[in-house]
């Protein structure tokens, strides 16, 4: 991954990282879980220390303070982890042309956005709706909706033309979503784009 930043850093990601982070399984509730007890070990077992001394000292509502704490930061842990878990689910559920489910979770996603400081993006969200719209046969519907995102950050023309591309392929309508490649690749020459046109 040449060239990328987070931060104002440089990122270099080794082929290494890369394949493990690949073969990683999905993110799921579960797993949300028992990743947020690993990660926080030192404070879980710091507070449960703290809670054994105050039941050891007859202090018992300052050991139920000290259990309810472990029990707020991990369901603060699952809350956010809540994004990635719809996340997953919403490409799987496109992966397999499950359109009422997508619609089910793109729903959920725009309520979490609300609620939660991560956010799947907008254009993002709104592209999945239009894929699931086009795939019921709801075409017209989904490119009115997906339309106002073109030019806005995150979704220049030529990605937007793309993306167009992916609603007709899916709504099976196959000349048009060449058209749109076509239109995409005129606008700005992208490798990534010749699969979509073979």
């Amino acid at each position: 991954m040449a060239g990328a930043k987070m931060f104002g850093e440089s990122i270099e990601v080794t082929a290494a990282e890369r394949i493990k982070q690949s073969t990683k399984p999905q993110l799921n509730w579960w797993r949300a879980l028992v990743e947020g007890v690993w990660q926080s070990k030192g404070l879980i077992i710091l507070l449960t220390g703290l809670a054994g001394f105050l039941v050891f000292r007859e202090n018992y509502i300052g050991a139920l303070l000290a259990v309810g704490a472990i029990l707020v930061w991990l369901i603060f842990v699952v809350c956010l982890s809540t994004p990635a878990v719809y996340y997953n689910k919403l490409h799987q559920a496109v992966d397999w042309c499950r359109w009422d489910e997508v619609l089910d979770l793109v729903q959920k996603l725009e309520t979490n956005r609300k609620i939660n400081f991560i956010k799947v993006p907008e254009v993002e969200l709104a592209r999945n709706r239009a894929k699931a719209l086009a795939g019921l046969g709801r075409l017209e519907e989904a490119l009115a909706g997906y339309q106002k995102y073109e030019g806005q950050p995150g979704c220049p023309g030529w990605l937007h033309k793309a993306f167009v591309a992916g609603i007709y392929d899916t709504a099976k309508q196959y000349d048009k979503a060449i058209e749109y490649n076509l239109m995409s690749l005129q606008e700005k020459e992208n490798p990534t784009m010749y699969p979509d046109l073979a």
